[in-house]
C-alpha cells in the first residue's frame, strides 16, 4: 500500500488492493461555538472543510473516506451548531464515497447520536480500525492489536507542527507530518513483533492550532507517545507544501527553516 499526504492539504491518500482511501482527522466541527466562548468570533468554517474533502475525493477519484476522530468539538453537550450541521455534514460526505468509516476520537464520545444511517458508514471505536495494510487510531487511548499489526499506523490527536524562531524572536508554527517507527522494544511487551510505519498527521481544520514536536520541552499526547512508544528523535518532518525538513531530532526552532 502507498500511503502519502495530498500536497497542500493535511489529508493522506493511501492506494492499495481496495482502491483509494482519504484520511483526514481532527475536524473538530462546531469549533467556533468554543472560540465564542473565549471570545473570538469567526464564521462557521464548516462549509469551506466539506467543499475541501469533496473537491480531494473528486480529484483523487476516492473509494474510502476515513475520518480519524474528533470529528466534532464538543467533548460532553454537543453545541446548537453542532446538533444543526453534523447529521448534514456527514450524510454529505456519506454521500459522496463508497464507504465512510467514522474512528472516535476524544471529542468523539457520543457521535453515534449524530450520525445519520447509510449501510456503508461506520463508527468505529476509539482504539482504532483497519482498512487493509492501513491502521488507523485518533492516538489518545491504547490501539487494537489488529490496528497495530497494519504496515501503516495512523495518529492524530497531537496536531502537529514544527516552530520556527527568526533572528527577532518571533515564533511561527507550521502544521506538519512525522513519518517514523515505533521503538520495538518499547512496545513489544503490549504488542508482541510490530513494526507499522507510524505517520502524525496535522488537524485538517486550519482553525486549531499546532503543537511544537521539535521544541525540548514537548511531552506527547496519547499512551504511545507519552510512554516513548514512537521514535519521535528520528521521525521525517514535511511541511504541508511537500518541503522535507530532516530528522526531528536534528531541527530545534533556532535551526528550522525561516530561524535565525
Amino acid at each position: 500500500m502507498d500511503v502519502q499526504p495530498v500536497h497542500g492539504e493535511r489529508a493522506l491518500l493511501a492506494t492499495g488492493d481496495a482502491g483509494t482511501v482519504l484520511v483526514a482527522a481532527d475536524l473538530h466541527l462546531g469549533l467556533e461555538r468554543r472560540m465564542a466562548d473565549e471570545g473570538w468570533h469567526v464564521p462557521s468554517s464548516t462549509g469551506g472543510i466539506v467543499t475541501r474533502l469533496l473537491e480531494l475525493v473528486e480529484a483523487h477519484r476516492v473509494d474510502v473516506m476515513a475520518l480519524v476522530g474528533d470529528i466534532k468539538d464538543s467533548v460532553h453537550t454537543p453545541s446548537l451548531q453542532e446538533e444543526t450541521e453534523l447529521p448534514g455534514v456527514i450524510g454529505q460526505l456519506a454521500d459522496s464515497v463508497g464507504e465512510l468509516p467514522l474512528v472516535k476520537g476524544n471529542h468523539d464520545g457520543d457521535l453515534e447520536a449524530w450520525v445519520p444511517y447509510r449501510r456503508h458508514l461506520t463508527v468505529h471505536g476509539a482504539r482504532g480500525a483497519r482498512l487493509g495494510d492501513l491502521g488507523l487510531c485518533h492516538g489518545h487511548t491504547w490501539p487494537e492489536r489488529e490496528v497495530m499489526e497494519a504496515g501503516h499506523l495512523v495518529l492524530a490527536h497531537n496536531h502537529p507542527s514544527v516552530e520556527f524562531i527568526d533572528s527577532l524572536g518571533h515564533r511561527q508554527r507550521e502544521p506538519a507530518w512525522f513519518r517514523t517507527r515505533l521503538v520495538r522494544e518499547k512496545v513489544e511487551a503490549r504488542y508482541g513483533d510490530v513494526d507499522p510505519e507510524v505517520i502524525l498527521m496535522p488537524p485538517f481544520n486550519g482553525l486549531l492550532g499546532g503543537t511544537p514536536l521539535n521544541r525540548p520541552d514537548y511531552q506527547g499526547l496519547g499512551p504511545l507517545l507519552s510512554r516513548g512508544m514512537v521514535d519521535l528523535a528520528n521521525a521525517d518532518v514535511y511541511l504541508v507544501d511537500g518541503i522535507h525538513l530532516g530528522r526531528l531530532g536534528s531541527i530545534t526552532p533556532e535551526e528550522a527553516p525561516g530561524g535565525g
